[in-house]
């Protein structure tokens, strides 16, 4: 009787134990989320201005600036960390670039201290961006290592640890 209590206080104890650390991992991956979230809303926020010190300087590019608008406000509403957020981002990434890249060919532009500043901060956010999803991938690699341990894998079912996605993106 005291070795089949011994047993299962054991096993109760190993439970919690792998529980509580599978807890700690997803509140790491959700965290590293939120900072690549934030980068990327950072990043967003940039847009303005950027169209703005464009206009100020030639118009010529009025319909790559209002596509450029409108890739923004469609990306602006996704509001949940969802892999369709990545999915717009991406898309608004490229068109972002795209105006960049047009910009600084732009004699009045390139030697504009205000364009000069917005495009380091893009290029800036984008290293971190990137950085920042090259560890929440690794993240979430170990975690689904952990997960999928034949030894977890009942405590990961039993409280609903589900497999998480890695974002196969090349930023």
């Amino acid at each position: 009787m005291v070795i089949i209590s011994a047993v299962a206080i054991i096993i109760l104890l190993w439970g919690a134990i792998v529980a509580n650390h599978l807890k700690h991992l997803t509140n790491a991956i959700e965290s590293e989320w939120w900072l690549i979230y934030e980068s990327l809303s950072k990043k967003s926020d940039l847009i303005p201005n950027l169209i703005e010190t464009i206009r100020a300087h030639d118009q010529s590019k009025e319909e790559l600036l209002e596509k450029l608008i409108s890739e923004r406000s469609v990306y602006n509403k996704e509001y949940f960390p969802l892999p369709s957020k990545i999915e717009k981002e991406l898309d608004l990434n490229l068109l972002l670039k795209e105006v960049v890249d047009w910009a600084e060919n732009h004699d009045r532009l390139k030697v504009d201290t205000n364009f000069l500043e917005i495009r380091k901060e893009i290029y800036d956010l984008n290293e971190n961006i990137e950085a920042r999803i090259k560890t929440y991938n690794n993240m979430v690699r170990y975690y689904n290592e952990r997960r999928n341990f034949s030894l977890v894998k009942p405590i990961a079912s039993l409280f609903k640890y589900e497999h998480m996605n890695i974002f196969e993106t090349e930023y």
